[in-house]
């Protein structure tokens, strides 16, 4: 523990990767005791067995793209403002969002000269971050995830508003009431790695309860319908203490944050909180886990998430991961991680609805499902999505695995059938 650099100093050292820290002695120097925590479990008490978790939906950035049906399919896709798919999220559509945030508007250059392979692009950024430490490319990096916000946010409610009288999530999700209306103890477990907020709308109404709280998207003591976003969204942040949103001067925080080359250590450990509040001690094991090479490491407080009230996105820093390839962390509060682990652990159904099957780190967690019996992959692509699962599930678990074309087939076609919901 002895010659570690003090004060700021450490911190450029320690904490220039953002959300992380790997080196136990950087911690031991915070906290005068540290005991690494193997199983944290961030709720009192897990869902008990009289609840039924059999069934789980995944739903990938297609899913959002493809969310109509009939002539409304074909006028979401031509609008100006419709849901990206993975390269699409720069596209030239956007301009006029992206020329807001000069660090966004930067990148755009070199996506369009790699063919728009974005997720590509951006993870050989963020290894330069990693080894060497590039603070302009840490900061275009921060810029970009106050773009990626306000383009979803501003989707999110053209599609409430313009889309919702044929949409299929609203659509599938009148239907899976239609099963916990027959069975009220059932659960079923919603996955979308969508920033956007499409999905969410609509298990609010068909919940009857809002999202109002990280608590309430997986309140399974009063809700049927429960929502896991492992890639964050956009409306959850993390809060701006009111002594830095008060020094703003009518800039917006991402507009102060570029200005002044405010680098992540910076943000995450002096703006948003100190080093005592913004590391959360109990994600040593829950991260050793996830790792591949089971290497332990602290991250932000996930805990300190909120959901962000409408309007109110300038008090906030937002919390998304910015979408690179091999994505190596869940930005979820513990909680709702430990509550996906326990319904993988019970799943019998598992429908994959517009995505790839390429999240490494969730793709882990489905080696806990043994009790999988049947995987439907709604995908124009399906076999290729099928080999990535297949391979990831434990041993000896040979579910039936069915082939839809895509969303629309599956929810008008294929979905009563399949769940044996009796048509009125």
């Amino acid at each position: 523990m002895k010659g570690l650099p003090a004060g700021e100093e450490r911190l450029k050292q320690f904490q220039q990767k953002a959300r992380e820290i790997k080196d136990l002695s950087a911690i031991a120097a915070t906290w005068d005791q540290y005991i690494p925590e193997d199983n944290y479990v961030g709720m009192e008490d897990m869902p008990q067995q009289h609840h039924e978790l059999k069934r789980m939906f995944i739903f990938g950035a297609a899913a959002s793209s493809f969310c109509c049906f009939d002539e409304q399919k074909e006028e979401l896709r031509k609008h100006a403002l419709s849901p990206p798919t993975g390269y699409e999220v720069f596209a030239a559509k956007y301009d006029e969002l992206i020329s807001e945030f000069p660090g966004a508007d930067q990148s755009t250059t070199k996506f369009e000269s790699r063919g728009n392979d974005i997720e590509s692009c951006l993870e050989e950024e963020w290894d330069m971050v990693k080894t060497k430490y590039n603070p302009n490319v840490a900061i275009r990096h921060l810029n970009i995830q106050f773009y990626l916000q306000k383009l979803f946010l501003t989707i999110s409610s053209e599609v409430h508003q313009k889309f919702r009288r044929k949409n299929l999530y609203r659509l599938l999700l009148s239907k899976l009431e239609a099963v916990t209306f027959e069975n009220p103890q059932e659960r079923i477990s919603l996955v979308t790695f969508n920033y956007d907020t499409i999905l969410d709308h609509f298990v609010t109404e068909a919940n009857g309860v809002p999202l109002n709280s990280m608590e309430s998207y997986v309140d399974y003591r009063n809700n049927n319908l429960l929502l896991f976003k492992p890639h964050g969204s956009c409306n959850w942040g993390w809060r701006i203490p009111r002594e830095y949103s008060e020094q703003l001067n009518g800039a917006s925080f991402a507009q102060y944050l570029w200005e002044e080359k405010v680098e992540p250590w910076k943000l995450y450990f002096e703006i948003l909180g100190d080093i005592d509040d913004m590391i959360d001690i109990n994600s040593w094991g829950p991260e050793q886990f996830n790792d591949e090479f089971h290497r332990g490491r602290y991250t932000i407080a996930k805990s300190k998430l909120e959901v962000i009230p409408k309007g109110r996105e300038t008090d906030f820093f937002p919390a998304l991961l910015i979408p690179y390839r091999d994505k190596d962390e869940v930005l979820m509060p513990y909680e709702h991680v430990e509550t996906l682990k326990h319904a993988i652990d019970r799943i019998e159904e598992l429908y994959l609805i517009g995505w790839k099957g390429n999240e490494r780190l969730f793709n882990k967690k489905l080696e806990r499902a043994r009790n999988l019996k049947r995987l439907i992959i709604v995908n124009p692509e399906a076999k290729e999505v099928e080999k990535r699962i297949v391979n990831c599930l434990p041993k000896g678990v040979k579910p039936e695995i069915i082939h839809v074309h895509d969303f629309e087939e599956f929810v008008l076609n294929r979905m009563d059938e399949l769940l044996k919901i009796e048509r009125n």
